[in-house]
């Protein structure tokens, strides 16, 4: 069947431009005589700035990044998030007459081929001026809700720092924390052998070594040499009393650290966005929407339409079998 129709064409060309040409004509005529919407266009520059984002990434690695990130900010663009704002802004300017006149509004939008640069948001209605203040609140509101969503992937990247800060520093703690005790245990230890071990050398120099470890400066009496056993024991009551010190400031310091690491997990945990967008994003406002003057009339697309319709005309008329299962009808 379609071998024969593509024979036919062939051998009846002139007759196939014929009604194609009729074809586009009747739409054509159609497109002129019918009502047509106002389409107004305003631009936002986005700009993943995938060079800053992932510096060592190859091309493959940037393009699948440039696909993701740009399907994500397609579903921001419609998002209630962004068109709450949009429709609440024309319902209080006057624009919403009835309750289904969203639903309309919305469905006459288009985001044609986003990528990274130069996004155009369209909008179409009957009223001009409604075409493009429902293009321009578009566009503000995506604008909005983006860079908020950036401004809170900064915020939750600064907390996520920090929190991680804290866990360095409270391991540190920590770990100065057991240093400091091991270190008074061995004191305590010592302490318990005097005073019979003073006038034991090795002693004096063991608690001198424990002095070193705790940082303190050894003033004493004890600390010289030839130190008599009074002596002796008073530079272990003094390192004991400096140990025990340090260990309650450095515990106080790690029940600091560890309430403040709570703190920082929390609101970490609270700046988490659904949109998870990168901290790199930079959208903005290009160009506002003007009001058009004239009719948006898709010329091209009817005539295109005509054209096929004819040609369809043309193979049904062409096409259909004759009763007596001859072959199908030649026009002269």
């Amino acid at each position: 069947m379609i071998e024969r129709l593509y024979h036919a064409a062939v051998r009846n060309w002139p007759e196939v431009v014929a009604y194609s040409l009729a074809g586009a004509a009747v739409l054509w005529a159609f497109s002129l005589a019918g009502d047509h919407r106002y389409r107004a266009t305003a631009a936002v520059a986005v700009h993943h700035n995938v060079e800053r984002a992932h510096p060592d990434a190859n091309e493959r690695e940037m393009a699948e990044y440039l696909n993701r990130e740009t399907a994500l900010l397609e579903i921001v663009a419609y998002s209630d998030a962004v068109w709450e704002s949009v429709f609440e802004s024309l319902a209080e300017e006057g624009w919403l007459g009835t309750p289904g006149e969203t639903a309309r509004l919305f469905n006459r939008t288009r985001l044609p081929h986003p990528m990274d640069g130069e996004w155009q948001f369209v909008a179409s209605a009957e009223d001009p001026a409604l075409a493009a203040r429902l293009a321009n609140l578009w566009a503000g509101s995506f604008v909005d809700v983006v860079n908020e969503g950036v401004a809170t992937t900064f915020q939750a990247e600064a907390l996520r720092a920090r929190v991680w800060d804290l866990v360095r520093l409270l391991s540190e703690a920590k770990e100065s924390c057991l240093r400091t005790s091991r270190i008074a245990s061995q004191i305590e230890a010592l302490t318990e052998s005097l005073p019979g071990a003073a006038a034991d050398p090795a002693v004096q120099a063991q608690l001198l070594r424990l002095a070193a470890r705790l940082g303190m400066p050894c003033e004493v009496p004890g600390c010289e040499p030839g130190a008599v056993d009074d002596e002796i024991a008073a530079l272990a009551e003094a390192l004991a009393l400096a140990a025990s010190l340090d260990l309650g400031a450095c515990e106080s310091a790690v029940e600091g650290l560890e309430q403040d690491l709570d703190r920082a997990i929390a609101a970490a945990s609270e700046a988490v966005s659904s949109l998870e967008l990168s901290a790199y994003l930079e959208v903005s406002l290009l160009r506002q929407a003007g009001i058009p003057d004239e009719p948006y009339v898709p010329t091209g697309a009817y005539l295109v339409a005509g054209a096929l319709l004819g040609m369809a005309a043309w193979a049904a008329r062409n096409g259909l079998r004759p009763p007596d299962g001859g072959e199908p009808r030649q026009d002269a």
